[in-house]
């Protein structure tokens, strides 16, 4: 797997294979004089600009913190049997705004690791934090071009927050969690990504 990619100047690089030859485009219309065409161009750069926008995004300072990989809004909260590493689970289930940051951001720190086989070819990623818990990351809908969440090598470490792969046309990612954690969300609320907690790990001695 290739590592994540990385924006220039606040905009990821798929945009940029975008915008330059649409801005091209405008430009030459405009120049011929055609001021509907280079207008409808325009505003059509501008919405794609909005889309393909990668900010820079405070991380919240705590270590067991849970972030939210995406811009967007919480669809859904509940426990579960979680099917991939078949334990109890709490799903955690947003669905992506179209304007928010590109980048899917990874929800903890810890190791990349290889999800069971049958799960492989699916858009799951996994991380193992330094604690021993599993955090599962799945795209539920849309596509992200055939790339996990996570563009990582497996026995990769991951930052909290960091970013860790563009999410293109997904449309719904669910975190996967351990079972009595500390929920910092609720339904109808809305995140961005890397900078908002979905919930908190809880150390039990």
């Amino acid at each position: 797997m290739r590592k994540a990619y990385r924006p220039v100047m606040g905009v990821a690089s798929d945009g940029w294979l975008i915008l330059l030859p649409l801005a091209a485009l405008t430009g030459t219309t405009m120049v011929s004089g055609d001021w509907v065409t280079s207008g409808l161009l325009a505003a059509v750069a501008v919405a794609l600009l909005l889309v393909f926008l990668d900010p820079e995004r405070r991380i919240p300072s705590v270590p067991l913190g849970i972030v939210s990989p995406v811009d967007g809004r919480i669809s859904e909260v509940r426990e579960c049997r979680d099917e991939v590493l078949k334990r109890p689970a709490v799903v955690i289930r947003i669905d992506v705004a179209w304007f928010g940051s590109y980048a899917v951001r990874s929800p903890s720190e810890g190791l990349v690791c290889a999800p069971p086989a049958r799960w492989e070819s699916r858009p799951t990623s996994w991380i193992r934090t330094d604690e021993g818990d599993s955090i599962l990351l799945i795209c539920r809908s849309g596509a992200m071009g055939g790339v996990p969440p996570m563009r990582f090598a497996y026995g990769s470490r991951i930052g909290q927050g960091q970013r860790c792969a563009p999410r293109r046309l997904a449309r719904q990612f669910e975190v996967v969690v351990p079972a009595g954690v500390r929920l910092e969300v609720e339904v109808g609320q809305r995140v961005r990504s890397g900078a908002d907690l979905l919930a908190t790990m809880i150390r039990r001695n």
